[in-house]
């Protein structure tokens, strides 16, 4: 059987089931994937043709038009051409010479249409263009529009001046009625002609770093699980940890991505499924480039794969050894601060945004003795609340090691007091509070009962009557509790920089 996974086309025995065709460095284990299915055949034909580059594909379909006919006629001479243009507007493949008829009008043209120009308005000079966006241009032929891109969209902006057309192969299809569903069932029996997308890939914006930084934070598993489903997009709620701002605000096309960065909902992500207006409450991230069915099927309570370009290049959790690495294989280059040792545990760098980082080449990375980090476990699913802030407060959103700054620690006091942050605070309802007695090792934060909101304490002695900030049991929201280095709270002073590791239960 003919199958194609993730727009590569494969040949399996019938009978195979869908995982095991899944490359699990493509999949995260319970996400959904989507599936294309041939339903029925109309017995109408389309003329599609695949054009092959080093970095790929493309796949168009023919319209009707007599331009559609030159096209036809000039396949031996568009083979071997090379990329003469990429621009935000088009891509132009040539040149070569035509008999098609110069004309100097302005036409419009809808993104993805393929269609000839004129250079210099002289048909010696023949092109083919693709259009990257909906605009009005003069490219000496009237209108010229053969075709559309259909397939390989991704790779358009990756072409770049001077790479070559390797290839044109012709391909005549039945019409046929597509059938597109989503599963998690890999026992399912894959059938001849089946299309399968296991991730998203999304290729984010350089203009909104702030914005995308917040995008690969809440993706650094891979993985996104929809909250949200409307006709024109699917979403899902991630708290703002970072200071979102308006950033690249532009029309929201369909399969791009968006953060909302002020108001209610701030830190959500929206996967568009139809064309939106601008917003300056909505930072343009990013664009779906692969995948795209897997939104239009996404349902409430899926999960979905998701990969990006760039990758978030964040180092903290690592050795300054692993960073070096990591580094180098992005052209960065990387210094070594704090202890400069292969063993060093990175606990913060600069900068911290990923767009930045890519912008500036270099990166500086702290290190300290791993011994002097205390390692806890969180509470999420007896008090999610409290964990997103301590999480937001700490920096441990977006990396595996965070910080906490003392507030108040004495040798003989029976708990140790870091700062909060009561903006981040203000709405903090109670939320598992202490039964019976609160237990040393056990890390609490101050609810909004109190007048010290977002106050933060760890307990280093039992009390059957306060909770780990000093507040009754009731004003106590219990967060996790300490699993290694407790003792090191006894040797702190007021404003050190306590460094924390979530270890995962």
């Amino acid at each position: 059987m003919k199958i194609e996974i993730n727009d590569k086309r494969r040949i399996v025995p019938k009978g195979t089931l869908l995982g095991e065709v899944i490359d699990e460095k493509d999949y995260v284990e319970g996400c959904v994937v989507g599936i294309i299915e041939k339903a029925e055949k109309t017995g109408e034909g389309k003329e599609e043709f695949e054009i092959y580059a080093l970095k790929g594909k493309m796949e168009i379909t023919l319209n009707k038009s007599k331009f559609a006919g030159f096209w036809k006629s000039a396949l031996n001479k568009v083979r071997g051409k090379k990329i003469i243009l990429n621009s935000s507007k088009v891509l132009g493949i040539g040149l070569f010479p035509s008999e098609i008829e110069v004309d100097k009008g302005l036409y419009s043209y809808k993104k993805w249409d393929v269609f000839f120009g004129n250079g210099g308005f002289d048909n010696k000079s023949t092109y083919v263009m693709i259009a990257k966006k909906d605009h009005k241009g003069t490219y000496g032929v009237k209108g010229g529009v053969f075709g559309k891109l259909m397939r390989g969209r991704y790779i358009v902006d990756s072409l770049e001046k001077g790479d070559s057309i390797d290839k044109i192969r012709i391909l005549k299809r039945e019409e046929e009625r597509m059938k597109v569903f989503s599963t998690t069932n890999m026992n399912l029996r894959l059938k001849d002609g089946m299309s399968i997308y296991t991730f998203v890939h999304i290729l984010l914006s350089k203009e909104a770093p702030i914005a995308c930084e917040h995008f690969l934070s809440s993706t650094k598993n891979n993985e996104l699980t929809i909250d949200e489903s409307t006709s024109a997009y699917v979403s899902l709620k991630k708290l703002a940890y970072l200071d979102l701002r308006q950033e690249n605000a532009c029309k929201r096309e369909k399969y791009s991505i968006t953060v909302r960065n002020q108001g209610k909902g701030k830190g959500r992500i929206y996967f568009y499924r139809a064309n939106r207006s601008l917003h300056p409450s909505h930072s343009c991230v990013g664009k779906i480039t692969q995948g795209e069915k897997i939104i239009d099927g996404a349902k409430v309570g899926d999960h979905i794969t998701v990969h990006t370009t760039p990758r978030k290049l964040f180092s903290v959790g690592m050795t300054q050894s692993e960073a070096e690495n990591f580094f180098r294989s992005y052209g960065i280059e990387h210094f070594r601060k704090g202890n400069k040792g292969d063993n060093g545990l990175i606990v913060s760098q600069k900068p911290e945004l990923t767009m930045e980082l890519l912008k500036e080449k270099r990166v500086e990375s702290f290190g300290v003795d791993s011994d002097t980090i205390m390692d806890i476990i969180l509470y999420e699913k007896e008090a999610p609340a409290t964990v997103n802030y301590i999480r937001k407060v700490s920096g441990l959103a977006h990396g595996s090691v965070g910080q906490l700054t003392v507030y108040f620690s004495h040798p003989q006091m029976t708990q140790t007091f870091l700062r909060g942050n009561k903006s981040f605070a203000e709405n903090l309802l109670p939320e598992n509070p202490p039964t019976n007695v609160s237990k040393k090792g056990e890390l609490g934060v101050t609810n909004m009962s109190k007048v010290n909101i977002g106050m933060i304490g760890i307990r280093l002695k039992d009390s059957p009557e306060f909770g780990s900030t000093g507040e009754e049991f009731y004003a106590t929201n219990m967060a996790g509790k300490v699993i290694k280095n407790l003792d090191m709270l006894k040797s702190l002073k007021p404003d050190d920089i306590l460094y924390v590791r979530e270890v995962k239960k």
